[in-house]
């Protein structure tokens, strides 16, 4: 268990903090699997290490493997279906779980430290300033982001993703029954639009969402899959 920790952190030191390419790193991931947990604590690891930088976890919890006992807290089967599209554009021919992808375009398996090593030295054509969010909340239920883009296309999408920061779930059936689970960067909600130069976007706050959250906005090429720009804010 320690080896993959120990080839990311040899890797790291290559790369500096100060250089680190923009990154979108999406998840999908669930609590009825029990090989997720090492790669839910390695982007738990790498978002520690890369506090305040351009790095931008999406933890996606997927609804097929709720079936083996256990309904995972955060599964939704929207984001099970982004997977597949994902299998599409990725020319895979399944879906599976602990699954990375970063920027759209290069998936891996989750738990793979040294994969992940060798993605956070490569340089990103990431933009940082394409999107520009302002967000509000005018009441307790309802959260409102105003946003501005300037890369627009007619083959692009604009995605908004509620994110909730951290989560610890004691699961009690299943393939982890009797383990206490460390989630990440919960996907809580996911708002796909056409790609627009302004607008604004609401989200319905879950009841039981914790007050450390916030949204992450991606543009995204809808042929290829590949992710354009990207940033995050919080209200």
């Amino acid at each position: 268990m320690l080896f993959p920790f120990l080839g990311y952190s040899q890797s790291k030191s290559q790369t500096t903090k100060s250089e680190l390419a923009p990154m979108v790193i999406e998840l999908f991931t669930s609590e009825g699997c029990s090989s997720c947990p090492p790669a839910d604590d390695l982007v738990a690891k790498i978002q520690r290490e890369y506090q305040n930088k351009p790095i931008y976890i999406l933890s996606y919890h997927v609804d097929y493997w709720d079936r083996l006992g256990w309904k995972d807290s955060f599964s939704n089967a929207a984001y099970s279906k982004r997977q597949y599209k994902y299998a599409s554009w990725l020319k895979n021919s399944s879906v599976y779980t602990p699954q990375i992808v970063v920027n759209g375009s290069t998936q891996f398996v989750g738990s793979d430290a040294q994969k992940f090593s060798t993605e956070l030295r490569k340089k990103s054509q990431l933009d940082e300033n394409g999107i520009k969010l302002v967000v509000r909340k005018p009441n307790g239920a309802i959260l409102k982001v105003d946003f501005t883009s300037t890369s627009v296309s007619q083959n692009n999408s604009l995605n908004f993703a509620l994110v909730e920061n951290s989560a610890t779930i004691d699961v009690q059936r299943g393939e982890n029954s009797n383990r206490t689970l460390h989630h990440v960067a919960i996907v809580r909600d996911l708002k796909t639009i056409d790609a627009t130069d302004h607008g604004s976007i609401y989200f319905n706050l879950p009841k039981d969402l914790s007050n450390n959250y916030h949204l992450v906005a991606f543009l995204q090429n809808t042929k290829t899959g590949k992710i354009i720009s990207a940033t995050s804010a919080s209200d």
